[in-house]
């Protein structure tokens, strides 16, 4: 478990396992897949009410993040609720990924007895190699806000505030039920990171911003370094960081302006007088938008990188699941 986290301190103020979260219902545990969930929560909408599509839903999403959570819930910890959500991006990277946007971005949230968890997935719901965790007594205030989209705000003891996105009204409701006492049941119970932090996949210890190798089982991850060569290949930083869809896309612009500062170039250098000045004014102006998109790319590589990107078989301690995960989105 990462450093910070102490399941024995954590539950004297917990979410106790059969506490009843609806007047009419009881508690019902049960196993999925050998998960421990509650499913009196779990399968149901904000009104307690059981749907089967809630139901089906919740049960793929356990499916897909079956091997990781087996290794990262503690032996009293049991899942409450799940949820499909964006992570959360600032105005200008939402604008800048564009409608990429909606798919790089997407996040299962899975709310236990005692923490929340992130984890990064792919389109089809399976597992990135990423995951974020969160003790609720780090959580200091919950917000929901939205009317066409849905979001969920947070914001924890170290003061940084982070905003899910893309939740389905169904969800905002249950979120707005749970979290806030969730966050009171563990009120008093802080710990030394006081924020969302990432997990090794191979291990579950804690992780340190930017330092691309577990302390604790040698789990490497890709780092930053090859960005600055990369950045020269037509969509080579978006490979790099996993994002494949992106990379295709811009490998393609790349050639574009690439070709055209080409012809541009040969313009330059076999003409002379109006014509000449013409394109010297043409192949400044393709330079800057090179360089503007050149930089935006950089940046989103480098957000990616710094959620950790795990490199297959390079851990001392592997997690069922993670060489095939990070395989899968290479």
């Amino acid at each position: 478990m990462g450093a910070g986290y102490n399941p024995r301190r954590a539950n004297q103020h917990m979410f106790k396992l059969d506490q009843q979260l609806f007047p009419n219902t009881f508690s019902r545990v049960s196993s999925f897949n050998a998960i421990p969930v509650r499913e009196d929560i779990l399968f149901v909408n904000a009104k307690g009410e059981e749907k089967a599509g809630l139901r089906k839903a919740a049960q793929k999403r356990l499916s897909q993040l079956g091997a990781p959570l087996k290794k990262l819930l503690s032996p009293d910890e049991i899942v409450l609720f799940t949820a499909r959500a964006q992570m959360p991006m600032s105005g200008l990277e939402q604008y800048s990924l564009g409608w990429f946007a909606q798919i790089v971005g997407l996040v299962t949230l899975v709310l236990t007895n005692k923490r929340l968890l992130a984890f990064r997935v792919n389109r089809d719901g399976s597992w990135r190699g990423n995951v974020r965790s969160c003790a609720y007594g780090d959580i200091k205030e919950t917000k929901f806000v939205g009317f066409l989209t849905h979001f969920a705000m947070l914001k924890y003891a170290d003061g940084t505030k982070e905003k899910y996105w893309g939740i389905d009204r169904t969800t905002k409701k249950m979120l707005r039920l749970l979290l806030p006492m969730l966050q009171q049941a563990s009120s008093q119970e802080t710990t030394a990171t006081k924020a969302m932090v990432s997990l090794c996949p191979a291990c579950a210890a804690q992780l340190r911003s930017r330092n691309y190798e577990c302390q604790s089982c040698g789990q490497k991850f890709r780092d930053e370094s090859p960005l600055p060569w990369r950045i020269l290949i037509p969509g080579g930083v978006y490979f790099y960081a996993r994002q494949n869809g992106m990379g295709l896309v811009h490998a393609l612009i790349d050639a574009i302006f690439m070709l055209e500062t080409l012809a541009l170039l040969v313009v330059f250098t076999t003409s002379s007088g109006t014509q000449r000045q013409n394109a010297a004014i043409t192949l400044a102006y393709w330079a800057v938008l090179l360089l503007i998109e050149k930089t935006i790319a950089f940046a989103h590589a480098r957000k990616f990188l710094r959620e950790f990107i795990p490199i297959a078989d390079t851990s001392r301690a592997a997690m069922p699941g993670i060489s095939a995960a990070a395989a899968a989105g290479r």
